[in-house]
């Protein structure tokens, strides 16, 4: 499989190389990031945002519904949740509109009891 990044308008769906039938992909995941061919970390943004979600969710059932005092479960959240959605934050280009996306997911998460 080989990835072209930015413009693909003529480019066909996949190559010979030595014989070899290759695809090309619109993304994949490396080293835990989603990697676009728009060179943009919006879809990166959007899966992180859907696993902290889930994870918090998961959370909730056990563990917020229990008798632990929040300043425990603030710990577990950030030990457990927060790095689901930090990973490889560092390196995202982010947008007006990306930012807005992570303040709307922080405020999501500090919602639940």
């Amino acid at each position: 499989m080989v990835q072209a990044l930015g413009s693909v308008r003529d480019e066909p769906s996949s190559l010979l190389v030595c014989g070899h039938d290759v695809q090309r992909m619109d993304e994949f995941v490396y080293l835990g990031s989603l990697i676009h061919l728009t060179c943009s970390s919006e879809p990166d943004i959007r899966r992180r945002s859907a696993m902290t979600r889930t994870a918090m969710q998961s959370l909730d059932r056990h563990l917020c519904r229990s008798r632990i005092t929040s300043r425990t479960k603030l710990c577990l959240f950030n030990a457990y949740i927060l790095p689901i959605m930090l990973r490889g934050s560092e390196c995202w280009t982010v947008n007006k509109a990306d930012v807005l996306q992570t303040d709307a997911l922080g405020q999501w998460s500090s919602a639940d009891p």
